[in-house]
C-alpha cells in the first residue's frame, strides 16, 4: 500500500453525510388550518404573557411595530405590499376558508340592510 493510496488526494471532495429518511415535522405549516389555528390561539398567549412577563410583551410589540413602520414607511416596503396583497387575496378566495368568510359577509349585510328597511319603515 503506498502512500497516494491511504490518503486522499488534495482535489477529492469530501463524503457527505446522509440525511435522515424521517420527515421532519418540527417547525413545519400544514396550510391555512395551521394558521387558523396559530391565529385563534395568538388572543390566549398574549393574555398569559402579559400575566407572566409585560416588560417581554411590550418589547416585542414594540419591536414589530417599528419594524412594520420602517418597511411600511419605505418606497420598496410599499411596493411589496402593493404586490403582495392581490396573491394574498387570491389564495385567500381559493382556499377553504372562503365559503365561511362569504358566509359572514352576507350575514353582516342582510342585518345592515335589515336596520335600514327598519329605519325606512
Amino acid at each position: 500500500m503506498s502512500i497516494s493510496e491511504s490518503s486522499p488526494s488534495p482535489t477529492a471532495r469530501p463524503r457527505r453525510a446522509r440525511s435522515s429518511t424521517r420527515p421532519h415535522d418540527e417547525g413545519t405549516w400544514n396550510g391555512l388550518s395551521d394558521v387558523v389555528r396559530a391565529g385563534r390561539s395568538l388572543p390566549r398567549k398574549v393574555k398569559r404573557e402579559m400575566a407572566l412577563r409585560p416588560e417581554v410583551l411590550l418589547a416585542t410589540v414594540g419591536g414589530v411595530s417599528f419594524l412594520a413602520g420602517a418597511v411600511l414607511g419605505s418606497r420598496l416596503g410599499r411596493a411589496l405590499l402593493a404586490a403582495a396583497i392581490p396573491i394574498g387575496l387570491e389564495r385567500l378566495v381559493s382556499s377553504e376558508i372562503a365559503p365561511k368568510l362569504m358566509k359572514y359577509a352576507k350575514d353582516i349585510l342582510g342585518k345592515e340592510e335589515a336596520e335600514r328597511r327598519e329605519q325606512l319603515s
